[in-house]
């Protein structure tokens, strides 16, 4: 698969610090990996902003570890603007187009792989992006950002809390589909805002 773009999508922190910080490591070291075999030609996305019990915004988090694994920054895409995967999807939408990016990889953990495909489709065609988790990449890895994927495997115990928490995010999204398509994602973007703003 060929794409022009790699994207991290955030990671709330504030339940397990260092299992979140782990995770957000293992995307990005995916994303390096897929950069390195567009040779210097890809922008890399990070657009999570500080979320709720954090001292920094995940797109800095991401940042810190992108230049510890040498990626350039002129490449980093970087805004500290997104509290929710309907926000990220939605901007990541609107900079593919500003910066005529045709097809972008999105990395998260494979918890999170069906949600965000679900949401990714309903603003993106289905042929412009691809979602995966980060051990996909393991094969094109260099050894520094294997380690990193491999730390950030979730144990089977995390494994069941989060896809419990993805069942109610899910459930909660189709339970709004009677309000029609714009004031869902207003109303998914607003919850996520309320949800996870640093200093509310």
């Amino acid at each position: 698969m060929r794409f022009d773009a790699v994207m991290v999508m955030g990671k709330e922190l504030r339940l397990d610090p260092e299992r979140g910080r782990c995770e957000l490591a293992a995307r990005a070291a995916a994303a390096s990996a897929v950069l390195r075999e567009l040779q210097g030609k890809g922008r890399a996305l990070s657009l999570e902003a500080t979320l709720r019990g954090q001292e920094e915004s995940g797109s800095q988090i991401v940042q810190k570890f992108w230049l510890e694994l040498g990626v350039a920054t002129e490449q980093m895409v970087l805004r500290n603007q997104t509290y929710s995967t309907r926000q990220e999807a939605m901007l990541a939408s609107a900079l593919m187009e500003s910066l005529e990016i045709d097809r972008i990889a999105v990395f998260t953990a494979s918890y999170h792989l069906e949600r965000t495909r679900m949401v990714f489709a309903e603003h993106l065609d289905l042929h412009r992006f691809c979602v995966l988790p980060p051990e996909a990449t393991l094969r094109i890895a260099n050894p520094q950002e294997r380690d990193w994927i491999l730390a950030g495997a979730v144990s089977a115990e995390a494994l069941d809390f989060e896809r419990a928490r993805e069942r109610r995010w899910s459930t909660l999204s189709g339970g709004m589909q009677w309000l029609g398509q714009t004031p869902r994602w207003r109303l998914e973007c607003w919850m996520g805002r309320v949800l996870r703003r640093a200093g509310v």
